[in-house]
């Protein structure tokens, strides 16, 4: 009998947000246990169907679990910087919702800067300092300036507080590629899942913690990157800038 794989071993799925949604990644779908059908991705069959925002993320590790991650991106890069201090309080406040454990490690590890001049994940250089707050605030602005560039974030929109679910950006790369969280406040920050696009397609969705995405996109060869961009088999760097 071929075996049902939880979605955290199907690595992706994509988000058309152009088109019908998949229901794998779609916000407040509901479908009867009957109605679930295996998709059959290579040669594994998963379950494609999760809970009632549409992904599993129920294997997601959580807390200390979260932050191995991180330890094995700072062994990747040879780099053991000192811890340094962040008002977590304040960023909070200013993006309107908690941050996920894993996320708070990375900033207080490695600062602000780029991986392999070519990634970078909006940290903190310590304090109140937030290139994930500017980052959010801006595009806050842009969207009430401009409503129509809301359609760049179907189907989920722009996290906003008080705005249950949403896209909250972490990260980007020098290709244009984008990288963020489908932030939920019901739920546990460390459970949100990781949203990925380049210039030329939708949204994908992997059920992931933000730092295992970039460790695999930096580390795994059979990860499927963005833009021609992933690993090589050669050593990544890192470059702070704080």
């Amino acid at each position: 009998m071929t075996p049902v794989l939880s979605i955290r071993e199907r690595r992706f799925s994509d988000v058309d947000t152009q088109g019908p949604m998949d229901g794998r990644c779609a916000p407040e779908r509901k479908e009867p246990e009957s109605s679930r059908k295996p998709e059959r991705l290579g040669l594994k069959w998963v379950d494609s169907i999760g809970g009632s925002d549409g992904v599993r993320t129920d294997n997601v590790p959580q807390g200390e679990d979260v932050m191995i991650w991180v330890a094995r991106l700072m062994t990747a890069v040879d780099e053991r910087p000192p811890r340094r201090a962040i008002d977590w309080p304040k960023i909070e406040t200013r993006i309107g919702a908690a941050l996920p454990t894993d996320y708070r490690e990375f900033c207080e590890r490695f600062g602000t800067g780029e991986f392999c001049d070519h990634l970078t994940v909006y940290a903190s250089g310590g304090g109140a300092d937030s290139e994930l707050a500017e980052s959010q605030e801006a595009n806050r602005q842009i969207v009430e300036r401009y409503p129509l560039v809301m359609n760049g974030y179907r189907p989920y929109g722009l996290h906003q507080p008080g705005r249950s679910v949403g896209i909250l950006q972490w990260g980007t790369s020098s290709q244009g590629d984008e990288f963020a969280w489908l932030a939920d406040d019901s739920k546990e920050p460390d459970t949100w899942p990781v949203l990925a696009r380049d210039d030329a397609g939708g949204w994908r969705c992997y059920d992931m913690s933000m730092s295992e995405f970039v460790y695999r996109l930096l580390m795994d060869e059979s990860f499927e990157g963005f833009g021609g961009f992933g690993a090589t088999g050669q050593a990544p760097y890192f470059t702070p800038s704080s």
